[in-house]
């Protein structure tokens, strides 16, 4: 764990009682303040896993200084948003319900219609239901971007790229599956 003292720049410790800290050490730390910029491909992904994912980067649980009270994720680009996957019979079941509060105000869609209009809704909605609901979830779902192609105008900020992981985990699935249908016969 990173102490107060660690954290500050070098300055004179002549001046201040503060250890003079080397380069190596000032750029960890600043490291793990900093907001990190992630691409994550939704394509065959199952919706489910892909919000937990994206949720724990936006709460920044993977930092050694996240807490529950202080905002310290990271942003996070979400492209091939309209290319997930859904288990089960959710594309037909599946509905996403609303009410104006007025008589007859009550709308209820179906997960294709929602995706046929906006996949990126699907999507956040998703996310919105892992993250902790306090008065940080709406500023976390602003660091959120769901894009429909692969092309995105934050190509320059992107810091980590979770595309060849999915693409080899989602290979390794598949041959797994191929060894149990051969094994099965």
């Amino acid at each position: 764990m990173l102490l107060y003292n660690q954290v500050m720049p070098a300055y004179n410790s002549s001046v201040i009682n503060a250890p003079v800290m080397n380069f190596f050490s000032y750029n960890m730390a600043t490291l793990a303040y900093n907001r990190v910029w992630h691409l994550i491909d939704a394509k065959h992904q199952i919706l489910g896993k892909l919000a937990t994912q994206i949720a724990v980067c936006l709460m920044g649980k993977t930092k050694p200084i996240f807490h529950r009270g202080a905002d310290t994720g990271d942003y996070v680009v979400v492209i091939n948003s309209n290319s997930f996957r859904l288990t089960g019979n959710k594309m037909k079941y599946k509905t996403y319900v609303r009410h104006s509060g007025y008589p007859g105000g009550f709308k209820q869609y179906n997960i294709k219609y929602k995706m046929e209009k906006d996949p990126a809704f699907v999507i956040k909605h998703a996310v919105k239901g892992m993250l902790p609901r306090n008065d940080l979830r709406s500023y976390r779902l602003d660091r959120l971007f769901c894009f429909e192609g692969e092309d995105h105008p934050y190509a320059d900020r992107i810091v980590r790229d979770y595309r060849k992981y999915y693409l080899e985990k989602l290979i390794e699935e598949q041959k797994n599956k191929a060894a149990e249908i051969t094994n099965s016969n």
